[in-house]
C-alpha cells in the first residue's frame, strides 16, 4: 500500500523524487488511524470490563441476598467469565502490537521529517547558488560583450592604419626626403664656390 501509494503515486514526473509532503500526510494519516484504532480498542476494553464487573456484582448480590445458585447456572458464569478475560487479553495483545507499531512509525516519521530537513536547506542553497552563477553568468556575458566591442574597434581601427599606409606607401618615404634635401644643400654649397 505505501509503495503504491507513495512510492509510485507521490513521484514528481519531472524530477522523479518523492514528494516529501505526501509521504509525511501518507505517515501522518496512518498514526491517526492507529490512534484511532487504540481508542476503539480502549473503549471496547472497557465495555467488557464494566460488564465483567457487572456480573461480578449481580454474582455479589445474589449471594448476598442468599439466593442459591444452581450449579448450571453458577458453571455458566465461570464459562462467560472466562471468555470475558481471554477477549480482555486479546483486545490487550493488540494494544501492545499497537503502540510497537505506532512507535515504529513515529520514528520513521521523525526520520522522514530529518530527512526532508535536509533537502529543504540543500534545495535553499542549491537555489542561491543558482543565482549566484546567474548574475556570475550575466555579467561574464556583458564583460564579452565589451571585450568583443572594444576588438571591433581596434580592428576597425588597425583597418584604418592599413589604409593609411598603404596610400602613404606612393608618397616618398622620410629617408629620401633627407637625402633629396641634403643633395640640395650640396649643390647650393657647389654652386656658391662655382660663383665665387
Amino acid at each position: 500500500e505505501f509503495k503504491r501509494d507513495i512510492v509510485v503515486g507521490a513521484e514528481n514526473f519531472r524530477t522523479g523524487a518523492t514528494m516529501a509532503e505526501k509521504v509525511l500526510k501518507y505517515m501522518e494519516d496512518k498514526l491517526r488511524q492507529k490512534d484511532v484504532y487504540v481508542e476503539k480498542m480502549k473503549l471496547k476494553n472497557a465495555s467488557t470490563r464494566s460488564a465483567i464487573a457487572k456480573l461480578e456484582s449481580q454474582l455479589k448480590q445474589k449471594e448476598e441476598m442468599g439466593d442459591v445458585l444452581h450449579f448450571i447456572d453458577f458453571h455458566q458464569l465461570q464459562i462467560e467469565n472466562k471468555q470475558y478475560v481471554m477477549k480482555i487479553e486479546k483486545r490487550n495483545q493488540e494494544l501492545i502490537k499497537l503502540k510497537v507499531s505506532t512507535g515504529k512509525i513515529v520514528q520513521v516519521l521523525n526520520a522522514k521529517k530529518k530527512e526532508l530537513h535536509g533537502l529543504l536547506e540543500q534545495s535553499r542553497w542549491l537555489t542561491s547558488e543558482i543565482a549566484n552563477r546567474k548574475e556570475q553568468l550575466k555579467r561574464i556575458k556583458e564583460e564579452n560583450k565589451r571585450v568583443a566591442d572594444k576588438m571591433a574597434g581596434r580592428k576597425k581601427f588597425i583597418g584604418k592604419l592599413k589604409n593609411e599606409a598603404e596610400e602613404t606607401s606612393e608618397t616618398p618615404q622620410v629617408i629620401d626626403y633627407v637625402r633629396q634635401k641634403a643633395e640640395m644643400y650640396e649643390l647650393e654649397t657647389e654652386l656658391k664656390n662655382y660663383q665665387r
